[in-house]
């Protein structure tokens, strides 16, 4: 009698995965076993689909109802951290006055006024927020705001208790 070959379920399982299996912080894949039934992931769920969101390497066992069982091969995800941006400058001006604010946290900035460098000088008339938003070496971008409070510069004057106009060695009393 000759050899016969038999070809259980488990044995052709594969993973398909539903976009990019890197991307930023925030973001998924869906992963999507090639059996609608007898799954079981490496991230512990029995669906035929799985949603990933963090970085890993991930498989699918599958089991057939004779009670065989294939693993996949490995599909590796990479989820790449948001910039953490800092900024700094003087976040209290008094009307008329310029400030620079400076944003760490990556490779590339775009202010709110246009301004397309870490840093950006700005002469506000009134309290405004500035946005930046920053792309890291990963490509992957976040956005923070600064708020730049306005001061009304306040007025001095001038009172004269008595005579403006005095003789060498009089006085007169100015107050404030």
């Amino acid at each position: 009698s000759g050899n016969n070959t038999i070809t259980f379920a488990a044995d052709n399982t594969t993973l398909t995965a539903s976009g990019a299996t890197t991307f930023c912080q925030g973001g998924n894949v869906t992963l999507t076993s090639s059996s609608s039934n007898g799954n079981l992931w490496s991230s512990n769920s029995t669906a035929q689909s799985t949603i990933i969101n963090t970085s890993g390497n991930y498989t699918v066992t599958v089991s057939d109802a004779n009670g065989c069982k294939a693993t996949s091969s490995a599909t590796t995800v990479t989820v790449n951290s948001l910039p953490t941006i800092n900024i700094s400058g003087d976040s209290s001006i008094c009307t008329g006055d310029f400030t620079t604010i400076t944003a760490t946290g990556g490779i590339s900035y775009s202010w709110s006024n246009g301004a397309n460098t870490d840093t950006t000088t700005v002469n506000p008339t009134s309290t405004t927020i500035y946005t930046v938003t920053v792309t890291n070496a990963n490509g992957c971008s976040a956005s923070k705001n600064d708020t730049v409070t306005v001061s009304t510069t306040p007025t001095a004057t001038i009172t004269v208790n008595g005579d403006t106009a005095f003789c060498i060695g009089s006085s007169t009393t100015i107050l404030n």
